[in-house]
């Protein structure tokens, strides 16, 4: 049977001991789970398909719904096909049946011409998400516009200065009606600039 002396000796020593490792374990907890906060897998974000409605409530939409480099994106009425459904993931693209979003030879000035392509992980296929339903492209400071607003179908997307006018409004109604909040988009400086060719456009102006 342990004296009063030993008794006194190890609970001080327990003591000690707790008061110097208590806080090593929870600063390595603080560690872990701030760590982990920063490695999400993207999945931690919803990437949902649906139609992006604008101007005249009429629909960003996919030429001929043809899934091709160089397909023309356009304005046209919402016909819940295939050619105006858009998913957009977590690494700042907007995607139709694969391609992404893209500006046309990566040229980040205004009307320039929108379009289908390849994702690259290029700088001209990155888009930011407002709360109030602009698109733009951060890169460049310009937003998704269409076409001196006009409203007929098959009127040309392009790039242009933003200027908070019904020509760059969108909705996309799953994200908005659920609160998610879209990812930080990366910088030039974590991008690619894009060299991908591009043909020769005919005049798409009305």
């Amino acid at each position: 049977m342990k004296s009063a002396r030993q008794l006194l000796k190890h609970t001080v020593d327990n003591i000690h001991k707790y008061s110097l490792t208590t806080p090593i374990i929870l600063g390595i907890s603080t560690a872990v789970v701030v760590i982990s906060l920063f490695l999400l897998p993207a999945s931690a974000y919803a990437e949902t398909a649906m139609p992006i409605t604008g101007i005249a409530n009429k629909c960003i939409d996919v030429k001929g719904g043809n899934a091709t480099n160089h397909a023309k994106v356009q304005l046209y009425g919402c016909n819940a096909t295939v050619a105006q459904t858009w998913t957009q993931m977590n690494d700042g693209t907007l995607r139709n049946q694969g391609l992404c979003l893209d500006i046309r030879q990566g040229h980040l000035k205004p009307k320039t011409p929108i379009q289908l392509y390849t994702c690259n992980g290029t700088i001209s296929q990155v888009w930011s998400v407002s709360t109030g339903g602009v698109i733009s492209n951060p890169n460049s400071g310009l937003c998704l516009d269409d076409m001196y607003g006009i409203t007929k179908d098959g009127n040309t997307l392009w790039l242009y200065t933003c200027n908070n006018t019904p020509s760059q409004k969108w909705s996309l109604t799953p994200l908005q009606s659920t609160g998610i909040v879209p990812p930080s988009i990366p910088t030039s400086n974590q991008a690619k600039p894009n060299t991908s060719p591009s043909p020769n456009f005919p005049n798409m102006n009305p």
